[in-house]
């Protein structure tokens, strides 16, 4: 059983032996498209005059940041949230021992989810336009990772006019382009990274999740899929200069699939799409984005055996699944996670999305038991929030 330890950072300062003792409870909400959140739970105590104690400790205080790390077995600290405190709940109890605080922490990408104004962009592409939003937060985003766009067909390039905060328009701006904008914690506490991204198309070291054979690591797996869902696309658009009008299909052979039997059937419902982006975005471009999103029709919800996984699941990142069924195993997306650590266990529930499913043979199947070779080893479980 792989041995799993924690550590917290406030200020950027690792914390204290005494201060990690007072957290009873640690969860982490963590999600495609929205901001991760954690929420951490303190029992707090009165003094012999009745006065509660432990609530306006400094290194609780709002807007403070915070820092949550985890270690799996011999594997490297993995940061689950870098962001500031956002706010705190109380329950009080007449009872001894019932009374807690509850800390609510919400990642870097609060700082540019705060502040509305007016933005004008000249003649720049999405890609520039995302550097230069994620250049305006120095003091959290000290790293980008952007994915380059094609620039618009027509000459000049047309400008962005928006109202909103920073976070908003990179979104607008990664739907259009069928990317994704978010935030990660980065390798040092206060070094966010911008993301500007297409998903992975590949996996990139996690241990895959098997749900049964003697390498198990996972209590539950619920696959579920959604027919309606799937869909072919069709756009139409005037050119602003020569008024001729464009038309672009979903194209369902070049959209990147999970797996070889796609989700989306050749005679699928056509949807129309709205004319929203003008010449901005290529019109190909923004049917692709919206085919490649509706064909995630497949989820998935599951935890793992905490005893047994060798692993730090997140967001954004591909996973091997194995013992489902023939056509459930195979490579999926994580898409949300949610992990809990008490001072006796660490738990991670898991929701998986695809777009695919494998080929309906059985040595697809029994081939997946055996492949997470190596992740049902065995070490001591011992949750220990302490410095290391």
């Amino acid at each position: 059983m792989p041995s799993v330890k924690y550590r917290l950072f406030f200020n950027n300062i690792s914390a204290t032996q005494e201060q990690l003792d007072r957290f009873e409870e640690i969860t982490v909400s963590q999600g495609m498209g929205m901001a991760w959140e954690a929420q951490l739970q303190m029992p707090i105590v009165t003094d012999e005059k009745g006065r509660w104690l432990g609530e306006a400790d400094r290194f609780i205080a709002d807007f403070n940041p915070l820092r949550i790390e985890v270690q799996v077995g011999d594997g490297d600290f993995v940061p689950l949230i870098d962001g500031p405190i956002l706010g705190s709940q109380r329950e009080l109890n007449a009872e001894p021992g019932r009374s807690m605080l509850t800390i609510r922490v919400q990642d870097d990408s609060y700082y540019l989810n705060r502040e509305e104004k007016q933005y004008h962009f000249e003649r720049l592409r999405d890609d520039e336009i995302a550097t230069q939003l994620f250049q305006e937060f120095p003091g959290v985003i000290k790293e980008r990772k952007i994915d380059p766009t094609p620039t618009p067909l027509v000459t000049p390039i047309p400008d962005v006019v928006r109202r909103g905060t920073a976070m908003h328009l990179l979104r607008f701006l990664a739907d259009r382009q069928s990317l994704n904008a978010y935030v990660l914690p980065g390798s040092q506490p206060g070094h966010s990274i911008g993301c500007f991204q297409e998903l992975p198309t590949r996996t990139d070291g996690l241990p895959s999740l098997v749900l049964l054979g003697s390498d198990r690591n996972v209590f539950n797996f619920n696959p579920s899929n959604d027919s309606q869902q799937p869909a072919r696309f069709r756009a139409y658009a005037v050119g602003l200069s020569d008024k001729r009008i464009t038309r672009s299909d979903s194209d369902l052979e070049v959209v990147p699939r999970l797996g070889t039997a796609p989700t989306t059937p050749p005679d699928s419902a056509v949807q129309l799409l709205w004319p929203r982006h003008g010449d901005t975005v290529d019109l190909d471009r923004w049917v692709a984005a919206q085919t490649l999103q509706a064909s995630y029709s497949i989820s998935a919800t599951g935890s793992v055996v905490a005893d047994c996984y060798a692993g730090v699941l997140s967001p954004y990142r591909l996973i091997q699944v194995c013992g489902a069924n023939t056509r459930e195993s195979g490579t999926y997306l994580i898409s949300r996670v949610t992990h809990r650590l008490t001072r006796s266990q660490y738990s991670q529930e898991f929701t998986l999305r695809r777009n695919a499913q494998s080929e309906d043979s059985a040595s697809n199947n029994n081939a997946g038991i055996a492949v997470a070779a190596g992740v049902g080893i065995s070490f001591s479980f011992n949750v220990q929030g302490r410095i290391f």
